[in-house]
């Protein structure tokens, strides 16, 4: 029985492989398939130089394809680009706050020694004084008659100096406000305090009064 089977059989499964490979008979339609080789790409090992903390240069290997060199490169162009951006902003940026005084020089001298106006911070109020610019711990400053000294001061550097004023007075003392002055004496330009047209300044232990004229120092 068996043998009957493969005799019948396998004749007829040889004459439908033939007829499927040539396209005949029933399988005219059948389209033939084609086989298309997929190339394997290859990692290729490279070697470069790399620097080491301690100074020296060393050898390692790696692997890549071109295309990653070139994504790397972009990524180094448009890094170093935008660095340099940065530092294009950088050289446009402009500090913020207010303009603390001029900077300028000492605005009066007491027997040749420079001094800059200033002024005291006392119980009576922000009175106007003098600081010697060869020793600016202390401020001299006339009250009540007498000169008094205080560490507690602020230094007027302006040299905007006039006549009349219609600048808002840097002082005041006991409520009523008072100008950072430059008085002429027989001392020298002495920086002292103003009020109502009047002048005083500071000297010998003692609140002096100016007959000759005085100057005010406007601003701070």
């Amino acid at each position: 029985m068996l043998g009957l089977f493969f005799a019948y059989c396998c004749p007829c499964a040889i004459i439908t492989w033939i007829c499927y490979a040539k396209r005949c008979c029933c399988f005219k339609n059948v389209p033939r398939t084609k086989h298309v080789h997929v190339p394997v790409t290859k990692k290729v090992r490279k070697r470069r130089r790399v620097k080491r903390d301690d100074g020296h240069s060393s050898s390692e290997s790696y692997s890549g394809s071109g295309s990653d060199k070139k994504k790397k490169s972009k990524d180094s162009d448009h890094e170093h680009h935008h660095g340099h951006h940065g530092h294009h902003n950088m050289g446009h940026v402009h500090p913020q706050g207010g303009h603390h005084g001029g900077q300028g020089g000492p605005q009066g001298d007491v027997l040749g020694r420079a001094c800059f106006c200033a002024l005291a911070h006392t119980p009576h109020g922000a009175i106007p004084g003098l600081v010697y610019q060869d020793d600016q711990s202390t401020c001299w400053y006339a009250y009540g008659g007498q000169e008094f000294s205080t560490h507690e001061f602020e230094i007027i550097y302006s040299s905007w100096i006039s006549d009349v004023t219609e600048d808002a007075a840097q002082g005041h003392q006991n409520g009523e406000e008072y100008w950072c002055c430059i008085v002429n004496t027989v001392h020298g330009k002495v920086p002292g305090k103003a009020a109502g047209g009047a002048c005083w300044y500071a000297m010998q232990g003692q609140e002096v009064q100016g007959h000759d004229g005085f100057l005010y120092v406007n601003g701070r």
